[in-house]
């Protein structure tokens, strides 16, 4: 039963933080496949064609059985590493001292650099952190990078209901949506330049531009919400693997 819940964790994360951004990223994708509409063709080099949903949905009606477990076979190998993509490139920001607010964050996500925190835990939790490095009968000069594999094996053996593996893959998950919104916004931004350009170069071409507009304060939006509640997520993370190894302390023998 431990082993089973094991997997079932490993494999939270896996779904959660890496399978679950990709696919997000890849409607991003279809959506703005469908919001460039007849500018498909140049930005595209001719390779797909117009994005046209009912078009689309009459083509996955037609499609036989087998067909359709390779297109799905295929999207799910695109998610899985789509998502692996988001994963490593979201872990790259800035380390802050202390929380950087909104107007530094935002424009730090835009720019690739999802920022995070060098620390791990609320400092106030320093003296349970100190007796649970006691508990698990590591040194006292013990750090954080040194600790925290420990306590995860340690509460995987011996806590079943431990809430660490849930706010490690929300934080791994809002970590890399806010990359995939920070790409869509750029990617939205370059197409709004290229659309403006095609035009005014003659081509009678143009996107869908409400849809095709809208995205940037959405996108926006997306990366401020989600770059927080990372970081919120990420301290949750830490205080929640020295507080239930302090709670196993606790317990009377």
């Amino acid at each position: 039963m431990d082993q089973l819940l094991a997997k079932l964790t490993n494999l939270g994360y896996e779904v959660l933080g890496i399978f679950l951004p990709g696919a997000i990223f890849l409607l991003v994708l279809l959506f703005w496949w469908w919001a460039i509409g007849p500018l498909a063709s140049p930005l595209l080099f001719g390779y797909f064609p117009v994005a046209r949903l009912a078009e689309i949905s009459d083509l996955l009606g037609l499609l036989n059985e087998e067909v359709r477990i390779g297109l799905l076979f295929g999207l799910l190998v695109a998610a899985y590493f789509s998502g692996h993509l988001l994963h490593w490139s979201s872990r790259s920001g800035t380390k802050y001292s202390s929380e950087p607010g909104a107007k530094v964050r935002v424009p730090e996500c835009l720019n690739l650099q999802v920022p995070k925190l060098s620390y791990s835990f609320d400092p106030y939790l320093q003296p349970l952190f100190d007796e649970a490095k006691s508990y698990l009968k590591m040194d006292s000069a013990a750090t954080w990078l040194q600790y925290y594999p420990v306590a995860k094996a340690f509460l995987a053996q011996n806590l079943q209901t431990s809430l660490g593996p849930t706010f490690q893959n929300k934080y791994t998950l809002h970590r890399s949506i806010t990359g995939a919104a920070a790409l869509w916004f750029h990617l939205t931004w370059a197409t709004c330049w290229f659309a403006i350009t095609w035009i005014l170069f003659g081509h009678p071409e143009s996107p869908k531009w409400i849809p095709l507009v809208l995205a940037l304060p959405v996108s926006t939006l997306i990366v401020w919400g989600f770059s927080d509640s990372y970081l919120y997520n990420w301290k949750l993370w830490g205080n929640t693997l020295i507080t239930e190894v302090y709670m196993m302390s606790k317990k009377p023998s």
